[in-house]
């Protein structure tokens, strides 16, 4: 009996419609979460959604890819991965040939900045990024090809042999009929890293994709890697949520929370209102109608504006003619604006976390001053220790492997394949920026102690 009976509920949570765990059977695929006789491969499309919801996560993510990637890049002479050596600028002619080598086989540096965010995206999402690489050679001439396949249009298939493996690849993976009818493309994986494994393609071409994906340590499988954002599922739907629960109040309370109470017809009145139709008109309704109207933002005729049929902040109620009035009706509801505020500042530290960043390295979160030092630039320190360098020199090593393979392949002069690409260094530009000067720098500040709501 395992320790606390803790199971993994991803793999049996969602599993896919009978026609989707059919097929994937049929053509021996291989789903990211599950089994082929309990497929699980539509999870996919929850990690997707939830990252798409939630602000803080596209803002995080935004944020690290500009720190990481930045806007241009550099040309450096190669250095060996995994070597603590410094790299060397190429020269300016140097770099600029080295360019324009790169735009003939199809390849620009700009495609190089766009693609690895894309990449970086998704790997972050799922746990896995594919890079196609095409080839096409055509007389003397040739060109490469460069693309990020969707994972959620990307699937292994089972191998008879266990050193050469294949994806599959359609854009209506999870139509079935439409399936049958455009098979989905084949193609050789080549495992991120390792020299390029490309295959004949029906249209004469050759091609094979790149799998970059999470490391094993991580919860990555055999075949697919697994996203660390499945231990901060409930964060991100915390996250959307507290907007969407902001929202809601705002359509549906303006002005006030009451209940009013006005006295009923005298029942022995002789004859009804009648209203333009000659029918007897119901006052209440009318009433009722009329005081919302006036006193908040309720929709009115013509006008959109405001929260559905039947909802406001203010009731009405009627009492028998000639009754007692009943005692004013108080509706307020006790909001707890701290618990709240609390709630969103939680989901928000919980997604940056999970994206290896801290929110107050973006526009959520303002930075205070730390004693001895300023908690801005430490934070920055910090993230580009444990974040940013080490998915530059991941994404660097995939980039010049493939550049170099292909410049050795087409015959590039020894000088460029001795050269290749580095990401700049954009928070150094920023710590320098930061940095107050020493002999004007006033003393810090101890920022006060947030105490978390005591029935949080």
């Amino acid at each position: 009996m395992s320790l606390f009976q803790l199971q993994n509920p991803i793999p049996t949570e969602t599993p896919d419609p009978q026609d989707l765990a059919h097929w994937i059977r049929e053509h021996k695929a291989i789903p990211y979460f599950g089994t082929w006789e309990r497929s699980s491969h539509l999870f996919l499309r929850l990690l997707r959604d939830l990252c798409e919801l939630s602000p803080t996560y596209q803002t995080v993510l935004e944020a690290r890819q500009a720190y990481t990637f930045g806007l241009n890049l550099n040309v450096v002479a190669r250095t060996y991965p995994g070597l603590d050596i410094e790299a060397v600028p190429a020269p300016i002619p140097q770099q600029i040939e080295y360019c324009k080598a790169l735009s003939g086989y199809g390849l620009t540096v700009t495609d190089i900045n766009t693609l690895s965010k894309e990449a970086d995206g998704h790997l972050t999402e799922s746990g896995n990024g594919y890079l196609r690489v095409t080839r096409a050679r055509a007389g003397g001439a040739v060109r490469y090809g460069f693309e990020v396949l969707d994972y959620l249009d990307t699937m292994y298939v089972f191998s008879d042999d266990p050193l050469d493996e294949f994806v599959l690849n359609s854009k209506f993976l999870f139509d079935t009929a439409k399936l049958d009818k455009y098979p989905p493309d084949l193609y050789r994986v080549t495992p991120a890293g390792q020299p390029l494994r490309f295959m004949e393609m029906p249209d004469g071409t050759e091609a094979t994709v790149i799998h970059m994906k999470a490391k094993k340590r991580s919860g990555g499988g055999d075949y697919y890697g697994r996203t660390r954002l499945i231990a901060f599922l409930t964060w991100l739907y915390v996250d959307f949520q507290h907007g969407n629960h902001i929202s809601k109040v705002s359509a549906a309370e303006f002005v006030t929370k009451k209940l009013l109470a006005i006295e009923g017809e005298d029942p022995n009145a002789i004859g009804d209102q009648l209203g333009d139709d000659g029918k007897a008109v119901d006052t209440f309704t009318q009433n009722l109608r009329t005081i919302q109207e006036v006193t908040t933002s309720v929709a009115t005729k013509g006008n959109a504006m405001g929260p559905k049929k039947n909802q406001a902040s203010i009731g009405l109620l009627e009492y028998p003619f000639g009754g007692k009035p009943p005692t004013e009706i108080d509706l307020e509801v006790n909001r707890d604006v701290a618990y709240l505020q609390y709630q969103g500042d939680k989901a928000e530290d919980k997604v940056a976390a999970a994206l290896g960043w801290d929110t107050i390295l973006t526009s959520l979160r303002k930075a205070t001053a730390t004693l001895g030092g300023n908690l801005l630039i430490d934070t920055f320190v910090l993230k580009n220790t444990e974040t940013v360098e080490p998915k530059q020199n991941y994404f660097e090593a995939i980039w010049n492997g493939v550049i170099g393979e292909i410049m050795e392949t087409e015959g590039a002069p020894p000088a460029l394949r001795a050269m290749g690409i580095q990401f700049p260094n954009e928070i150094t530009k920023k710590l320098e920026q930061l940095r107050p000067d020493p002999a004007q720098a006033a003393p810090g500040i101890i920022p006060e102690p947030q105490n978390e709501p005591q029935n949080a």
